[in-house]
């Protein structure tokens, strides 16, 4: 009968070898597949992450283009009222001096009818 154990109690070893080694292997599996699944987790979170960072970024892109037109807009407004009004003194003073040319041509005509009138209504002596 001992020789008899012998086998047994070696079977029985490599039995328990055996359950450890396949009981090793599937907890590494599993632990494999965890880990698996996590960087899956982690990457859609990133890919979600990202999405999100890029839409904040279209939409800063977006509103600083709409600032910046506006205040294109606004300095071409400043200009185009600065050269009007620039324009519109010009015309104001040349009206001004226009006008005080007629009046002195005016004045002067009325002294020369006046003078004329009064050179040809005088009698000679």
């Amino acid at each position: 009968m001992a020789t008899c154990l012998c086998p047994n109690a070696n079977q029985r070893a490599t039995d328990a070898l055996s359950h450890q080694l396949s009981d090793c292997c599937c907890q590494t599996q599993l632990r494999m597949q965890d880990l698996a699944t996590g960087i899956r987790e982690q990457a859609t979170a990133n890919q979600f992450q990202n999405q999100q960072e890029f839409c904040d970024i279209k939409t800063r892109m977006a509103a600083n283009h709409c600032e910046t037109l506006a205040a294109i807009q606004a300095n071409q407004a400043a200009i185009i009222g600065y050269m009007t009004q620039e324009k519109i003194s010009g015309l104001e003073r040349e009206n001004a001096a226009l006008t005080m040319q007629l009046s002195q041509n005016a004045q002067t005509r009325a002294i020369i009818e006046a003078l004329s009138k009064t050179s040809t209504t005088t009698p000679a002596a």
